[in-house]
């Protein structure tokens, strides 16, 4: 950027690469984290394997884990000049975030079917993550 004039179109564009190379980076160690809480759960499509409390004890962690992804992202993502390359990247993540939430309620829904009734909430199931 130093060789570049200032106020040149090539510090807008450098000033730009920047700033997605930078979002790109969070966005990269925010997913990271979040597969490292939740890789070792495993996550059932069909009906569940194990303990359906626990696995909904885990889900719901996943779940709160994925929404605060999600938020995260979205702030990003309205710090960022609407239309601009990083604004993009950060909205195809929203979306994929939001995916990711639509698919774990669906898991959420199906493990509380699967559960009996009791007087412990998720809160008193000990998880496995």
């Amino acid at each position: 950027m130093s060789a570049a004039a200032p106020d040149s179109p090539e510090v807008d564009r450098l000033t730009d690469e920047w700033a997605s190379l930078r979002i790109e980076y969070a966005r990269l160690i925010d997913l990271a984290d979040v597969h490292d809480r939740t890789a070792s759960m495993p996550r059932p499509i069909g009906p569940s394997t194990g303990d359906p409390k626990v696995e909904l004890a885990d889900r719901s962690g996943a779940m709160l884990d994925e929404l605060e992804h999600l938020k995260e992202t979205e702030k990003l993502k309205r710090q960022e000049p609407i239309s601009t390359p990083s604004f993009h990247a950060l909205a195809d993540e929203v979306t994929a975030s939001s995916r990711r939430v639509y698919e774990l309620g669906a898991e959420l829904n199906e493990l509380g079917e699967e559960s009996e009734t009791g007087e412990e909430t998720i809160e008193d199931v000990e998880r496995t993550a």
